[in-house]
């Protein structure tokens, strides 16, 4: 939300100078004289509801960018979820994770099949992470759904990704990734999203069904 003001600041104060300000310099101004009358009390209706009006409409946007980030979270969760070469890809990842150690041979291993597939499923999850991070998803919806997956994959490829990152030109390989499973495994961040996981959860509780 606030990031969402602080993108949209130039346009509420360009509102704020058009609809409010001008209009209470120039509404009653005498062009004779250096002092600025402030107007009368329609004039300051009229400043106030043209005002009312910008400032309803900026928040309208910034809702409704909001929605379409939710939406966008929810869609992409929702057919990766159902797609079947997403999920298979899934399950050899996580066949492949148990011989991850520090000492493995990621140079023999980097020929195989498996190896291509984990770096896919590492790469829908940094494609994720570059998502949320950019705000194209939304945070909240993302760790609702993947609030353990994210920080798990990253943590569990950590050799891997460090092996990958030796290379040269790659040394920011997954670093979004990173970046959200830091954030997310902070304990702040992850009781305020279970607190807020709870109430929803207890007013859906109490909602009837409809018949």
């Amino acid at each position: 939300m606030r990031r969402a003001i602080w993108d949209l600041s130039p346009l509420i104060l360009l509102a704020l100078w058009l609809f409010g300000v001008l209009p209470l310099i120039y509404l009653n101004r005498d062009p004779n004289m250096c002092q600025v009358e402030w107007g009368s009390v329609p004039q300051w209706v009229t400043a106030a509801i043209a005002l009312g009006a910008a400032v309803v409409a900026v928040l309208s946007i910034i809702i409704q960018r909001q929605i379409a980030r939710k939406r966008a979270t929810m869609d992409f969760f929702l057919k990766s979820s159902m797609d079947k070469e997403c999920l298979n890809t899934y399950e050899v990842f996580k066949a492949e994770l148990k011989q991850f150690e520090k000492d493995f041979d990621f140079s023999d291993y980097e020929t195989t099949e498996a190896y291509k597939s984990v770096r896919i499923w590492l790469n829908i999850c940094e494609l994720i992470a570059v998502g949320i991070n950019r705000e194209v998803f939304d945070d909240r919806v993302a760790f609702d759904c993947w609030g353990d997956l994210l920080p798990w994959c990253y943590e569990k490829c950590g050799p891997l990704i460090d092996w990958y990152r030796a290379k040269e030109g790659s040394e920011l390989s997954y670093i979004d990734l990173q970046a959200v499973s830091d954030r997310w495994r902070e304990k702040t961040i992850r009781e305020n999203y279970a607190k807020k996981a709870r109430q929803r959860a207890t007013q859906t509780a109490h909602v009837p069904l409809s018949s």
